[in-house]
């Protein structure tokens, strides 16, 4: 992928898991299974947290798909119906794979807390008022992934979005995290919208890669936002239209602007 392109692929691939979930529930079983701690998940399905479950199993819950040659891609739907899935702080607690098949996941309405990753995933994942409490690492996405209305929170490192990958954020919060969101690659193209980040060591961390950071609120952490280009490999940022309060240092870095 082009780096110029990274920026429109995050809007672009971001809207299109968006268009593919709103198939999920035609195409996942009409019914709802209760979540059970390390649960193998690979067909379309509804899942729901019936009440909060601490599970020491090394996933709570593995999506994963490994019929290659049918053509078909698994829509799974996580409804934690306000409940708390909790971890030993050394397990994982939703995995989702893109490999042999992409993968589709909407996780919805919980808490996911102290796991050592609260979420890894790879596909096409969508997170809608979540709270990532006291994680090493609160959701970390390899593919395509778009986070709303949700909150991370005393995390390492709160959102991770890592190389050749795109994501957008958009109205979360990110409060008492290490680090409140990262992205790193020069393929990686990450959107931020209306986003809060507060109390953090450092807010937004962007490292070789493209960021689009608009309309958010940066507030009493001891960095704002740190940008490190390390080569002239075209990687760039912007900033826009951004609150900045209290911060013992509003940027960092060498940053590049577009």
């Amino acid at each position: 992928m082009s780096i110029r392109r990274a920026l429109v692929a995050a809007g672009s691939l971001a809207a299109l898991s968006v268009v593919m979930l709103s198939t999920t529930a035609a195409q996942a079983d009409a019914g709802s299974r209760a979540i059970t701690c390390g649960m193998n998940v690979q067909s379309s399905v509804n899942l729901h947290l019936d009440r909060d479950l601490y599970c020491k199993a090394p996933y709570a819950i593995k999506v994963s798909f490994d019929n290659a040659n049918d053509g078909t891609t698994p829509f799974v739907n996580i409804d934690l119906r306000g409940h708390v899935l909790y971890g030993t702080g050394s397990n994982t607690g939703i995995a989702t794979y893109d490999y042999p098949n992409p993968t589709v996941v909407s996780v919805t309405h919980g808490r996911v807390e102290h796991f050592d990753v609260g979420m890894a995933g790879g596909g096409g994942n969508t997170i809608t008022n979540v709270k990532f409490v006291d994680n090493h690492i609160g959701f970390s996405c390899w593919e395509t992934c778009r986070i709303q209305g949700s909150y991370f929170k005393n995390n390492g490192t709160g959102f991770e979005l890592t190389s050749e990958s795109n994501g957008t954020i958009e109205s979360t919060t990110f409060s008492g995290n290490a680090i409140g969101a990262r992205v790193t690659g020069i393929t990686s193209g990450l959107i931020a919208y209306r986003d809060t980040f507060k109390s953090n060591q450092t807010g937004l961390a962007v490292e070789d890669a493209l960021a689009r950071v608009d309309r958010s609120t940066f507030l009493d952490n001891a960095l704002a936002m740190n940008f490190v280009n390390h080569d002239d490999d075209g990687a760039c940022v912007t900033v826009t239209r951004n609150d900045l309060c209290g911060n013992t240092r509003d940027m960092g870095g060498n940053p590049q602007f577009c």
